[in-house]
């Protein structure tokens, strides 16, 4: 079977009954990088099941490409379900694409705390130094995980090294407010 035979067969899926099937189409779809599955899995993204709508979020992510920011931005801001919220931070990180940097921030104080992770992660990659302070607040955080994820992506966005220190990005963030 072609590659195009393939895409369509994977697009049909989506929107077969069984949602087993359709979460393995949209993980199909998103192992061939083809950009004419952009439509389609954004589609997917308002699926019932939030397994599709998390393989859909992924796929999106691989595939990359402007049209499908907007879309996981609002998948990030409003869907239910915190797996999804937190695959579509990823993905968005994923696309790396800057419009990406303000949801992300927004992210940084999700009730869930994978979406805070992701949404840390995510700012790593498209985050400016207006970040910094949402991010150092992300070091009182309970979860040593997305304390991790917010001193790194703190180094990433500043090239300082405080570890996961609130008191030693707080006092760096002030010298810089003051300078």
């Amino acid at each position: 079977m072609s590659q195009t035979r393939q895409l369509e067969r994977l697009v049909a899926d989506l929107s077969h009954d069984d949602c087993e099937v359709r979460r393995k189409a949209a993980v199909g779809l998103g192992q061939y990088l083809d950009p004419a599955a952009v439509a389609p899995l954004v589609q997917a993204l308002g699926d019932g099941d939030w397994e599709v709508r998390a393989a859909s979020a992924s796929s999106l992510g691989k595939i990359g490409g402007w049209q499908a920011v907007d879309p996981l931005v609002a998948v990030l801001m409003s869907d239910d379900d915190g797996q999804v919220r937190g695959t579509a931070a990823q993905a968005l990180a994923c696309i790396a694409d800057r419009r990406a940097a303000e949801p992300l921030v927004q992210a940084l104080t999700d009730g869930d705390w994978y979406v805070r992770l992701q949404a840390a992660s995510g700012l790593a990659v498209v985050g400016s130094e207006w970040a910094a302070r949402p991010l150092a607040n992300l070091l009182l955080e309970k979860n040593e995980d997305v304390r991790q994820a917010a001193a790194g992506a703190l180094a990433s966005i500043t090239g300082q090294s405080f570890g996961d220190s609130f008191e030693r990005w707080s006092a760096w963030l002030r010298g810089r407010r003051e300078a």
